[in-house]
């Protein structure tokens, strides 16, 4: 079997496509909610209302949901370059190390609009760093 590359993909495949994707998940997720016994349609209510049922739980939604959402972006780079990236979950753990310890203890004193470049660059030089080591955590 050899996969090849469309040269055209139609809209309405690139649309569908992760609707399929999505409603498929949500069919499999319901299944075993209703094998556990857990009412389908109530569960996934109180799912929703508990991601964005307040301003502090959409809040705490996208505080947890960004560092997964950086940490696939990154990953997604490198595999569009053709690269495998393994260690995405431990360059970013090693970039928010060095972050944190940086903030503490070098640029607590500065402006935001200076600091927040500088951490910045310093959470992405700590990720290749761990990148190029080969320590392994990357």
């Amino acid at each position: 079997m050899r996969f090849e590359r469309r040269e055209h993909r139609p809209a309405a495949l690139v649309l569908a496509t992760p609707l399929i994707a999505v409603g498929v998940a949500l069919a499999i997720a319901g299944v075993l909610i209703a094998l556990a016994g857990a009412p389908v349609f109530q569960a996934f209510g109180r799912i929703v209302t508990g991601a964005y049922g307040s301003k502090l739980a959409a809040t705490e939604t996208l505080t947890r949901a960004a560092p997964l959402i950086l940490t696939g972006l990154a990953a997604a780079v490198a595999f569009r370059a053709r690269l495998w990236n393994i260690g995405a979950e431990g360059q970013f753990y090693l970039g928010a190390i060095a972050v944190a310890a940086v903030s503490a203890h070098l640029t607590g004193g500065l402006p935001a609009w200076v600091q927040i470049p500088i951490l910045f660059v310093v959470g992405a030089v700590a990720g290749l760093c761990c990148c190029l080591s080969r320590c392994g955590c990357g």
